[in-house]
């Protein structure tokens, strides 16, 4: 069965616990507890989408088949960060909130492995001796496209040969594929590109949940209170994550003790002031308050318009007015699927 978790993340129903509903992470599957039966999904799951989810709803039927606990074996920072440096994509989610993720889809334990250059140039069967020395495994779980060791020669076939007859259930789960992508598999890849074009609401529904970015409230320039009369929470943009493209969007703001607020999201360098610095300000509707230092969470729903550059500073507010508008009617749509508390 699916459920929901805070504005529409799945997660399958809990299959089996020998305790209490708490998640676990740890980094070697040395650390891992004795005794215990386990079946694991695998895979680098940057965003977790809707075929990430598939691959670990194929994982909760194992544990369910095998009285198993459910776990995650991934892998902090992307093996390109490693072996290619230059080559590595910008990241949908930090590992805090990917983590997050899976609390939320009922995973019992993650294992986060460190993809050293030694362990990525491994023959495949290193790995997969690895994954033998697990005490009461009855079986994994990838998707056909995941690939591990020298020259990424391993693969869910490889798998398959290997623990042929070793009482271990090995399940290669097929792309998932969507008419959003015309009929392409879903992946991070394309969910990226997506977002940054501004589709924030098609790749929405790949990941299934809202896009977000999370972080700390910095001081601004000052001008959206004091010169526009709408004040911003200003996000500073961090390397090595996505960032959607330059525009306004309507989305949600979730700020500390888990209120959330209907917002208009400002992506730019505000052309109109001459800017060269890239920001992210978040006009919060109906909040009053000072946020420096806070913690807020922004969730986006939908791009209203591309970045302008205004001729005045009264063609601005005026645009600014017509924006919160047009973010309010866009978000009464959405307002039974993004509840504004959690």
């Amino acid at each position: 069965g699916i459920a929901q978790c805070d504005g529409a993340i799945l997660r399958p129903k809990k299959v089996f616990s020998l305790r209490k509903y708490i998640m676990e992470i740890i980094h070697s599957l040395q650390e891992l507890p004795h005794s215990v039966r386990w079946v694991f999904a695998i895979g680098f799951f940057d965003g977790i989408h809707k075929g990430h989810q598939r691959v670990i709803g194929a994982a909760a039927e194992l544990a369910a088949k095998h009285q198993a606990q459910l776990g995650v074996i991934t892998f902090y920072p992307h093996p390109l960060a490693v072996l290619e440096p230059v080559e590595q994509p910008p990241l949908l989610q930090s590992e805090e909130e990917k983590m997050e993720c899976f609390r939320c889809m009922g995973i019992h334990l993650v294992i986060i492995l460190k993809p050293t250059a030694f362990f990525l140039k491994q023959p495949p069967v290193e790995f997969l001796k690895s994954l033998e020395s697990i005490c009461c495994l009855k079986g994994l779980s990838a998707g056909e496209n995941f690939t591990f060791g020298a020259g990424a020669r391993g693969n869910p076939k490889l798998m398959k040969q290997y623990f042929s007859g070793k009482d271990v259930e090995i399940r290669e789960v097929p792309l998932l594929r969507s008419p959003v992508l015309q009929g392409e598999p879903v992946s991070s890849t394309a969910i990226r590109m997506m977002i940054r074009q501004g589709e924030v609401d098609q790749a929405s529904l790949l990941l299934g949940r809202l896009y977000s970015l999370q972080g700390i409230v910095a001081e601004g320039a000052g001008r959206g209170g004091a010169a526009l009369g709408f004040p911003t929470a200003n996000l500073s943009p961090q390397q090595n994550y996505v960032y959607p493209g330059d525009g306004v969007y309507a989305g949600w703001a979730d700020i500390e003790h888990g209120h959330r607020y209907p917002a208009v999201i400002n992506i730019g360098t505000n052309p109109t002031f001459r800017g060269s610095k890239r920001t992210v300000e978040t006009h919060i509707l109906g909040y009053r308050g000072n946020l420096y230092g806070t913690s807020i969470h922004i969730f986006f729903v939908k791009k209203i318009r591309g970045e302008i550059c205004f001729s005045s500073m009264e063609a601005l507010k005026s645009q600014i007015g017509t924006d919160i508008q047009t973010a309010e009617n866009i978000l009464d749509i959405h307002e039974g699927k993004m509840p504004k508390t959690r």
